[in-house]
């Protein structure tokens, strides 16, 4: 008190003196609580206008086990549909069993904001499963369920394939079939069986193919040439000459179907068959024909 006469005393105007109650006022509050306030003001009359407010906080720290049973939990989400459809006071009431004596209550729990340093351990337990958590705003467990909801949802959908199916991960779908994609020199392939021989056939001729033909969504992989899902095999590989689509044009041709009246039958020669098979038709046309050059000379 001594030192605050003989501040004051040095300061001229009430603006000076206003400031110093002020910055001492703030200090006596937390020091000495509301009797240290009263006496100051009591001690310095000009000093009872200015208000104090104090803001308290008193909190139990969260028990040795809480941030990774957290974690535990978030990995569970987006590793189990199962779990990830649980409420979150059935999750809460696990927590609480597994922290007691410490009780979090069931309604609300998962509700309240977590700490940036919880964010970001759950954060790297999503990057872990391949999925992103964005932490720049403030999250709940509650939101980090529901985008753990909304990511899973996203890869199950996939992204689309040649308007025929969707790709996820590494599974293509099609209809209600699943094929593993697999790497071979440097291109996404699938395995599929034909008449019994397992072939690869490469993604990105597949969805050129379907292209080109315009199939669409009316394209059916299990038609009747029997194509269904293969087992991978340790077959040796072809090399990275080898044509994609050899091993479908290959000897083991599916047997011809039925026709309908007026439909031409499928051929399944090889380009390079076709071309032979027009040689001798190119010959015979040179021979006879005398008005003009051969338009297949040109």
């Amino acid at each position: 008190m001594d030192d605050d006469e003989k501040a004051l005393a040095e300061l001229p105007t009430l603006a000076d003196r206003m400031a110093y109650h002020t910055k001492r006022l703030r200090i006596i509050q937390y020091a000495a609580g509301a009797e240290g306030v009263a006496s100051y003001k009591a001690k310095h009359p000009e000093a009872k206008s200015i208000r104090v407010k104090a803001s308290m906080i008193a909190f139990q720290p969260k028990p040795e086990g809480y941030s990774d049973f957290l974690c535990g939990l978030v990995d569970s989400w987006l590793t189990s549909d199962t779990a990830l459809a649980e409420t979150n006071r059935a999750d809460v009431e696990r927590l609480n069993r597994a922290m007691h004596p410490r009780r979090f209550n069931p309604d609300n729990h998962f509700s309240k904001p977590l700490s940036g340093t919880l964010l970001g351990r759950l954060a790297d337990v999503f990057a872990k499963h391949g999925y992103h958590l964005d932490t720049s705003k403030t999250l709940s467990m509650a939101k980090v369920r529901a985008s753990a909801k909304a990511a899973k949802g996203e890869r199950s959908l996939g992204r689309p394939f040649a308007s025929i199916g969707h790709i996820a991960d590494d599974q293509l779908a099609v209809g209600d079939q699943s094929f593993r994609i697999e790497k071979h020199n440097g291109h996404d392939c699938i395995r599929i069986s034909v008449n019994g021989t397992r072939v690869r056939l490469r993604l990105d001729a597949l969805a050129e193919f379907v292209a080109l033909a315009g199939l669409g969504q009316s394209l059916s992989l299990s038609s009747s040439y029997g194509i269904r899902i293969g087992e991978l095999a340790p077959d040796p590989e072809n090399g990275p000459e080898a044509d994609p689509l050899a091993n479908i044009l290959s000897e083991n041709r599916p047997q011809e179907l039925p026709l309908l009246k007026g439909e031409l039958a499928p051929d399944f020669r090889s380009l390079s068959e076709r071309i032979a098979a027009l040689k001798p038709m190119q010959a015979q046309h040179s021979t006879t024909d005398t008005d003009g050059p051969d338009p297949l000379a040109l």
